[in-house]
């Protein structure tokens, strides 16, 4: 049964070990992509419409049996990120959608007196989550066009820019080489660098799961600091010149 296992795990690169380390973090991503509002009618949903008419228990499972093969499936191969999770929204959706019917249903009981009310409690339901539909999505996007017009206007149109993301090599019409994540020592990725002949190095944190200790490690005989991003008094990215073997410092 190991070597079926391990045979697997080599064609796939599904890992089964995985799965429970890698499996609440899936859960986590997986509520991620859900409003506030819509996981509250969808707890409401589950827990007061089991013997509703609106959904049967067969149809529930069912359903449910997706949601189970998808996190598990997805877990053995890695963390993964939200967007693994996105095909899954409007197949489960219908547990918001059942919360919703069972509150309608509980406050037309409760409002003899006021045929508002559920129609006030409703609006506020939805109302809540007008904040986060309004908030931007992914705004980490706009900061890496904003690096990649500044490499636009301050390097040479040949210039070949290395990071872990090509969005702002795209952005500023560069050549981009990709970090390779097998690199763990300051000296072999400065080798890597110089050996591609990459002019330009975008770092940010994630440098430091690959490098450890990169800022710490870095020396202007290598790698000049020529801009930066902070917003809010936290790093976001820093470029730098790579600097030749027989380039030495910049004055």
């Amino acid at each position: 049964m190991d070597e079926i296992i391990i045979y697997i795990t080599q064609v796939t690169g599904y890992g089964f070990y995985n799965v429970l380390p890698n499996l609440p973090f899936r859960v986590y991503r997986f509520l991620q992509i859900y409003y506030p509002t819509l996981i509250f009618l969808a707890i409401v949903g589950i827990l007061l419409g089991r013997e509703g008419s609106a959904f049967n228990k067969k149809g529930k499972l069912f359903i449910l049996s997706f949601l189970v093969f998808h996190l598990v499936t997805i877990a053995g191969i890695g963390p993964g990120s939200k967007r693994y999770a996105l095909s899954l929204v409007p197949l489960t959706i219908f547990w918001a959608g059942s919360g919703f019917y069972e509150i309608w249903e509980r406050l037309k009981k409760c409002s003899d007196r006021s045929k508002m009310l559920p129609y006030l409690a409703i609006i506020l339901i939805l109302g809540s989550q007008i904040p986060e539909a309004l908030k931007t999505i992914r705004p980490h996007r706009e900061e890496q066009k904003i690096l990649g017009s500044w490499l636009r206007d301050h390097t040479a149109g040949d210039s070949v820019v290395a990071g872990l993301r090509p969005q702002e090599a795209f952005y500023a019409n560069r050549q981009w080489i990709p970090i390779p994540r097998q690199v763990k020592s300051y000296q072999e990725f400065v080798n890597f660098l110089r050996g591609k002949r990459a002019d330009y190095l975008i770092a940010d944190e994630s440098i430091g799961k690959i490098v450890p200790d990169f800022f710490e490690m870095v020396n202007q005989k290598d790698l000049k600091e020529v801009h930066r991003i902070d917003r809010k008094g936290k790093l976001k990215a820093i470029v730098f010149e790579v600097q030749s073997m027989n380039r030495g410092v910049s004055p």
